[in-house]
């Protein structure tokens, strides 16, 4: 059992390991939206390079959805592998994951969520992987977990986290302990980042905020977003506000809007496709979402990267992504008043726009791009690789 202490290697994704095996992907969905989704998706590509001419295969399994196919070759980005779907169930997803493993000889698995941790637990249990590593998103793991969770957990040679934050809490909550937790931030492709537009002066403001509509995400704060938005545009402040997702708490939101008397000046785009959503970004002229709960916030990274000042919320792992007058804005979550000063103050404030924006993409630039992340999860994996050699010698 490894320290989670990563040891340098001489090479980024130079593999230390000799004998094959395959690394198992095991996660919730991957070719579906959401955050967790992006991380997947991230993931498997990662994993697939890693593995490359070493010897080693990368095999991808999903929970999935029903009625939604995960094998999906036009969704999947250049370097990801197909998917094994369990299709919504389960049961089917440990069946696959076992015949995986058994059929691939697999080494080592990569666990995309708490809740699959006891599938890896059982994979080792029977000696068809030798050693595994637990990732952690954000809420699900600010909580205490299953005592089923809690075990899968402990017996992971690692455990990933996405910021110091997440890493914290789920020590302290789990008695987890805090040196076999490491951190390595998302991150977004390297050839995606464009030149951002010059800050245009605003006669009116573009507000962006993208995410599920989901009633189990209120927390997200759209509504409070609706609310401060409809404040400035019936006290005369020229403001819209672009709202790109779907759910089902998409209705009471579009009434929300509506009984605000400010409706016109909130747009619901529902789910769009990625280039409609690159030219919303593209367009905007400022990104916000005052999350209560997030445990990173790729949508922050998306808006900086095209130059876009970020309003967070002061909660979760969002602070280590948006500093506050540094490249973004932060708020309490809740605190509309709050909310509408900040967007008034963007509107109102050319050169704060300005340089928070172009903060917001250095910021990316410097610490946010997949060589970085991809280079960090090499490392996590030869660890895990030296962990599977130690459980046989």
């Amino acid at each position: 059992m490894t320290t989670g202490v990563l040891k340098k290697p001489g090479v980024p994704g130079r593999k230390t390991t000799t004998c094959g095996g395959s690394v198992l992907l095991l996660a919730p969905q991957i070719y579906a939206h959401g955050g967790v989704q992006s991380y997947m998706r991230r993931l498997a590509v990662i994993l697939t390079a890693y593995c490359g001419g070493s010897g080693h295969t990368c095999v991808s399994l999903a929970i999935g959805r029903r009625g939604f196919r995960e094998v999906d070759g036009s969704q999947a980005g250049e370097g990801a592998p197909p998917v094994v779907d369990a299709f919504g169930c389960k049961l089917r997803m440990v069946a696959n994951a076992f015949q995986a493993a058994w059929r691939t000889r697999a080494r080592i698995a990569v666990v995309g969520h708490t809740g699959l941790g006891p599938v890896a637990f059982a994979l080792k249990a029977c000696g068809l992987i030798r050693s595994y590593v637990v990732v952690l998103h954000g809420i699900e793991a600010w909580q205490r977990l299953s005592m089923a969770d809690r075990i899968a957990a402990r017996c992971a040679s690692l455990t990933i986290a996405t910021t110091e934050f997440t890493a914290r809490r789920f020590a302290e909550i789990n008695g987890y302990p805090i040196n076999r937790v490491l951190v390595v931030p998302l991150a977004v492709e390297e050839d995606s980042i464009p030149q951002p537009a010059p800050t245009r002066p605003c006669q009116d403001m573009r507000v962006l905020t993208v995410g599920r509509l989901s009633r189990l995400e209120q927390y997200k704060g759209v509504d409070h977003l609706i609310d401060a938005v409809a404040a400035l545009v019936t006290t005369g402040t020229p403001v819209t506000l672009d709202i790109v997702g779907d759910g089902d708490d998409s209705p009471a939101l579009k009434q929300r809007a509506i009984r605000s008397g400010a409706s016109d000046a909130i747009r619901f785009h529902g789910a769009v496709s990625d280039e409609r959503l690159r030219e919303l970004y593209r367009s905007s002229d400022v990104f916000a979402m005052p999350s209560l709960n997030e445990g990173f916030g790729i949508v922050f990274l998306e808006a900086m990267r095209y130059g876009k000042p970020c309003i967070g919320g002061r909660h979760g792992g969002t602070p280590e992504v948006v500093q506050d007058g540094i490249n973004g804005l932060l708020v309490q979550h809740g605190d509309v008043n709050h909310l509408i000063g900040c967007l008034r103050e963007l509107y109102s404030n050319h050169n704060l726009r300005r340089r928070l924006g172009e903060r917001a993409y250095h910021t990316v630039v410097g610490k946010f791009l997949m060589p970085r992340m991809r280079a960090d999860w090499f490392r996590v994996l030869d660890t895990a690789f030296r962990a599977s050699e130690q459980t046989t010698s």
